[in-house]
């Protein structure tokens, strides 16, 4: 899972470097070439073109730390362009023009959206098609023989340039369609890793795999609401890491005896120490996949370790482990403390019957000391969005 998503990155980031280096050498040969040849035919509009071309091609390398990925990939992106245009000038529609032309492709394809890149492609046929027009009306610019007399017969540079085009075109969407299906693969493989785990948690539990799956969903309408009408609150909230991370949330349960989770009756004081041992025990065994899982991406399991500890801490203060009050609480688990309990009131559990969705509304009211007033809120107004969730992923 992540380690698919960590090879597609590796993979990317390799071939970048790859088509980097290999510009920056193909860039000073270009420049060694037309040098040469400025020496043995005299100058032509042709080798300034290039140059800027190999310039741009060697820059990145030589600013590898100082520019943005972004910057590089552009500035790598219109060198190739620039030595292609170069190369369709010296020497026609030639191999030369045509790999420049379909390698630049590719490397845009690998940093950029797809209709992006089809706008580039586009913008750089009609530069491409409108400069060899151009020199084809005036023969006397100073213009490679081997150039001039390819630009004298239109019909087949034309057509040429198209169909490169449409090339370029077609290994954009094959580049693109492959690093889409890759992302949807690693990501997919993650959430059903999550979702595994999470399952864990549940394993002397009387709760059912519906309950993650019901809460994460809570977590997505809460979260997305929140952080449209408080943007200044949400920081980098990131409300599909918190509906995946939210599966995690009840994992430390796995420590807890299954004669206490499944006990009908009233529980006793160390009872009730041992179940808000969950919290913190859950923390610590995310802690130790981290740290014991040194190639994983850890952006959703911090996240997940944030909630898992904090999502029964209350509003007042009077929560559990850290007796954290207000905004000293992750925005996390105080998103999640609501759906949690919404969920667990409308469930059956050994010691209590389900709730039905008013009564559930009515006790929360009740308990607002436990709840971020903002959130609270949110939930008010879309707590039926809440009951269409229950209802829909029943036990």
């Amino acid at each position: 899972m992540d380690k698919q998503l960590d090879r597609f990155a590796a993979t990317r980031k390799k071939a970048n470097a790859a088509i980097s280096i290999a510009s920056a050498l193909i860039a000073v040969v270009v420049i060694i070439g037309t040098l040469l040849r400025l020496g043995m035919e005299g100058f032509h509009l042709v080798f300034p073109i290039m140059w800027v071309g190999s310039a741009l091609s060697i820059l990145p390398l030589i600013l590898i730390n100082k520019i943005s990925y972004q910057a590089k990939s552009f500035s790598l992106w219109l060198s190739w362009t620039l030595m292609s245009f170069g190369a369709f000038l010296m020497f026609g529609i030639g191999s030369a023009g045509m790999i420049f032309f379909l390698v630049a492709s590719t490397f845009a394809a690998l940093n950029f959206p797809f209709r992006r890149v089809v706008v580039l492609i586009a913008i750089k046929t009609a530069i491409l098609l409108a400069g060899i027009f151009y020199f084809s009306m005036f023969k006397s610019l100073p213009v490679p023989p081997q150039g001039i007399a390819f630009f004298q017969q239109p019909h087949i540079w034309v057509v040429h340039t198209f169909l490169i085009s449409i090339a370029a075109v077609a290994i954009v969407y094959v580049t693109t369609v492959w690093s889409q299906l890759n992302q949807y693969l690693a990501e997919e493989t993650e959430k059903s890793f999550y979702n595994g785990i999470g399952l864990l948690s549940l394993a002397h539990d009387t709760e059912t795999g519906s309950h993650l799956a019901r809460v994460s969903a809570y977590c997505e309408i809460i979260a997305t609401e929140y952080k449209k009408r408080h943007p200044d609150k949400s920081g980098g909230l990131n409300v599909e890491d918190l509906a995946v991370g939210a599966q995690l949330h009840d994992i430390g349960k796995i420590s807890i005896p299954a004669s206490v989770l499944q006990k009908p009756g009233k529980l006793d004081p160390t009872e009730i120490a041992l179940i808000k041992m969950h919290t913190t025990a859950g923390a610590e065994l995310i802690s130790q996949i981290i740290d014991k899982s040194p190639g994983l991406p850890t952006r959703r399991l911090r996240i997940a370790k944030e909630i898992a500890l904090s999502h029964h801490e209350n509003w007042n203060g009077s929560g559990y482990p850290n007796g954290l009050s207000g905004y000293s609480i992750p925005l996390s688990g105080r998103l999640v403390t609501v759906c949690d309990v919404y969920d667990a009131l409308r469930s059956k559990r050994p010691y209590k019957p389900a709730f039905s969705h008013a009564q559930a509304i009515e006790i929360m009211k009740q308990e607002t000391h436990k709840f971020d007033p903002d959130v609270f809120a949110i939930f008010e107004e879309e707590n039926l969005k809440f009951a269409d969730v229950f209802e829909g992923i029943s036990d």
